[in-house]
């Protein structure tokens, strides 16, 4: 028997579902709006929810994301959306508000119970294996034995050379400053999910560490300096995924992922905390040390590394008029890598672009090739979210339009993980053409904003990397780019690698660039 919630403003198919669900034994709660089921939620506490989606005075996305929100000690209350909506963009904002799962209407009542049975069996299964990790916890004998052994074997196997990745979530004073009095409880939400992400994504002999601040230093065992860099990625990416998904926050979902090379003595260890509190000392040096080159290194790829102007192909093999600037391949790479790595300052953005500009006015071949078509001009979000930043890449833009004698497009590059809070920064720069294009990583980026949206707000054209392309389910990511299309909204699909063209063009997006 469970205490279920039915929020439902029908109320003849409220009365139904509250009948087949007594019939099972279970005890039910009513309310016809999102905003009555808040009320309830805190007066009864239930089980389980089960929510219409278009409801007056507060509609089922508004109460999932109140649910989720105001009441932390439900985070593993099962959430089912009743829905009469077929509409994939729905279901897919449900998902990423937290929602567990869909019932559609007209309803089956047989497949109702048994949706219902599925989750409150997941709901008690997660609260005997999932118990909150935070820094206090103290790791049993057997646990530290366990790890001890692991850690021995990753440092011994290898010469003493540890391929790490260390995960920074939101500080604890932030979460102070964001949850005020609840912000112990918000502390160990977000840790206890993202623990979770990452134990999805580590091998049988990975080894992962919560450090005093509450981030993750994780060793991975089975990989090659060649892989690191984009597992320790994707890891990140799917924090953000969780805990997005759980605050529907972008402060709260903050996540920075840095993997790094740690060398130690390859005798084996003595004690595991010692070892840990050595890597987390030789990480923090290493990040110093870093932080210095990569300043050096984009500097040297901005000021002296070769620049191209790559053609876009149309959906049909053709030329487009539209080109890219781009250097070889290895430097956008290194450049897309350190700007990961780091968030830099608008003013240091600026000077890199502006000695690119310089450099395209000193090359008349290069300026020449643009004069027959558009130059796509890559600029990083964060040149454009400062004012005085932005009024000076405008002046700059014009000028380098003035200069090569043709046309520009802007394609804003690095774009946060929530792009609709920050619809006012992203109105069309006032250069070149008004229309623009917009990469992403993931969809989920787009949350919250619609091809009218990308409309007015000047975007032509979402482009994402091959890479990151790969990564998405081909079938939903599909039906994502047909909907942009019909929207007028048209798909780029960037670094594609030699001989991976035609396995691009089945995602039928509109334009492609090849790897030089």
């Amino acid at each position: 028997m469970a205490k279920i919630l039915v929020v439902e403003d029908e109320p003849d198919l409220r009365r139904m579902i509250v009948d087949e669900l007594t019939d099972e034994g279970h005890v039910t709660i009513e309310a016809g709006n999102g905003r009555e089921g808040l009320e309830k939620v805190a007066a009864e506490m239930p089980d389980l929810v089960l929510s219409d989606i278009t409801m007056p005075q507060m509609n089922g996305y508004q109460f999932l994301r109140a649910f989720k929100e105001n009441h932390p000690e439900h985070a593993q209350t099962p959430f089912i959306f009743l829905t009469a909506l077929a509409n994939r963009d729905d279901e897919l904002k449900g998902l990423r508000l937290g929602v567990d799962d869909y019932i559609s209407k007209p309803i089956d009542f047989d497949l109702l119970l048994a949706r219902v049975e599925l989750g409150l069996r997941r709901h008690r299964a997660s609260a005997h294996q999932v118990a909150p990790l935070t820094k206090s916890s103290q790791p049993s004998d057997s646990d530290a034995q366990a790890t001890g052994g692991k850690i021995n074997d990753i440092i011994t196997g290898n010469d003493g050379l540890i391929l790490t990745g260390k995960f920074e979530t939101i500080s604890l004073e932030a979460i102070k400053e964001k949850a005020g009095e609840r912000w112990a409880e918000m502390s160990e939400r977000l840790l206890t999910h993202a623990k979770a992400a990452i134990q999805d994504h580590l091998g049988p002999r990975d080894v992962c560490r919560v450090t005093a601040s509450e981030d993750f230093v994780v060793c991975f065992a089975d990989l090659t300096d060649e892989q690191i860099d984009a597992k320790v990625r994707r890891m990140g990416d799917a924090i953000w995924d969780r805990l997005f998904g759980v605050t529907d926050d972008e402060d709260l979902s903050h996540v920075d992922a840095q993997a790094f090379e740690i060398h130690l003595a390859s005798d084996g260890i003595r004690d595991v905390d010692a070892t840990f509190n050595e890597i987390e000392e030789l990480i923090e040096k290493q990040k110093m040390a870093a932080s210095h080159a990569n300043l050096k290194t984009l500097k040297q790829i901005f000021e002296y590394e070769d620049l191209f102007a790559l053609t876009l192909l149309s959906s049909k093999g053709k030329p487009s008029t539209i080109k890219m600037l781009s250097f070889e391949e290895q430097h956008e790479t290194r450049i897309r890598t350190l700007f990961e790595a780091r968030h830099y300052d608008s003013k240091f953005l600026l000077e890199l672009q502006q000695r690119l500009f310089e450099r395209l006015k000193e090359r008349p071949n290069l300026g020449r090739a643009f004069r027959q078509a558009v130059m796509l001009l890559p600029i990083h979000f964060a040149m454009i979210r400062d004012d005085e930043t932005r009024a000076q890449l405008i002046e700059l833009c014009h000028d380098l339009k003035n200069s090569i004698e043709g046309d520009l497009i802007i394609e804003i590059i690095e774009t946060p993980n929530r792009i609709a809070t920050h619809k006012n920064t992203l109105k069309a720069l006032p250069v070149g053409r008004r229309l623009q294009f917009l990469e992403i990583r993931r969809t989920a980026q787009l949350d919250g904003i619609d091809v009218d949206d990308l409309q007015e707000l000047g975007i032509a054209s979402v482009s994402m990397r091959y890479e990151d392309l790969v990564h998405h389910d081909r079938h939903d990511l599909g039906r994502y780019i047909v909907v942009l299309e019909k929207g007028g909204i048209k798909f780029c699909i960037k670094g594609i690698p030699e001989g991976k063209l035609l396995d691009a063009q089945m995602w039928k997006a509109h334009l492609y660039a090849l790897k030089k």
